[in-house]
């Protein structure tokens, strides 16, 4: 099993070995916590460093950061809830299918100002980090929104990155397509310190109903910038 390779494994980081509901899952660190001279280390630290916490089963094999949303997932796995219950996750999740998505990173955890406080720190960190998640004045943020998502897909005009947000109303969806075009136009990556505009050969951005959907051509797959590395293109009030 899991278990056994890994207690074989010389060069694996030690892990933590936790239970929810009579389910084992196995933690690497703590919950987001960023060991940048462990990146892509074994067993299975990403590009940030983080090790996360895993189910292993005959069925599943599950990854998430938190405690809160293993044991949530775990939960799902055996029919007691469904990921879908929380705001706006299925609308996400329904766009993502209609889309044909490779790939799907979806989250609750919005880029709001209590987050941007927590990233600027105290200012000392790398210093486009801290630029792009402080507000400039008169700078364009968007409307709340409750959960969104980026994946990869193909289509006619070839490779893209969508990002999709679900608000909850029609009105915020559509008025947010202004402000994240206007975002896009004039921001940066913190990450990559490019204009998203030098980033990106085309975008399209649009709404329906309570969920907008951006389609980013030319840069490869950039979600994990969005998402896991949490770069502020959908900053909101």
């Amino acid at each position: 099993g899991v278990e056994e390779a890994l207690a074989k494994c010389t060069e694996c980081q030690p892990h933590e070995v936790r239970e929810h509901s009579g389910q084992r899952y196995l933690a690497w660190g703590d919950q987001w916590q960023f060991h940048l001279d462990l990146r892509e280390g074994l067993p299975a630290f990403d590009q940030f460093g983080r090790g996360g916490l895993f189910v292993f089963s005959d069925e599943h094999v599950v990854r998430a950061h938190w405690f809160e949303d293993i044991e949530w997932m775990i939960d799902a796995s055996r029919g007691e809830n469904s990921l879908g219950e929380r705001a706006g996750f299925g609308e996400v999740a329904t766009v993502a299918d209609e889309l044909g998505l490779f790939t799907l990173v979806l989250t609750d955890v919005t880029q709001d100002l209590a987050m941007a406080s927590k990233m600027i720190g105290d200012g000392s960190g790398r210093r486009s980090v801290v630029d792009g998640w402080t507000p400039d004045e008169g700078e364009v943020l968007l409307r709340q929104y409750s959960a969104w998502g980026a994946g990869s897909g193909v289509d006619e005009e070839g490779a893209f990155t969508a990002v999709i947000v679900a608000h909850s109303s029609e009105e915020a969806a559509a008025e947010n397509v202004g402000r994240l075009e206007e975002r896009l136009a004039t921001g940066s990556s913190v990450w990559r310190e490019l204009a998203w505009s030098e980033l990106f050969s085309r975008v399209e951005v649009s709404s329906d109903g309570v969920v907008l959907t951006a389609k980013l051509y030319g840069a490869g797959s950039v979600e994990g910038l969005l998402v896991e590395g949490m770069d502020p293109l959908l900053l909101h009030e």
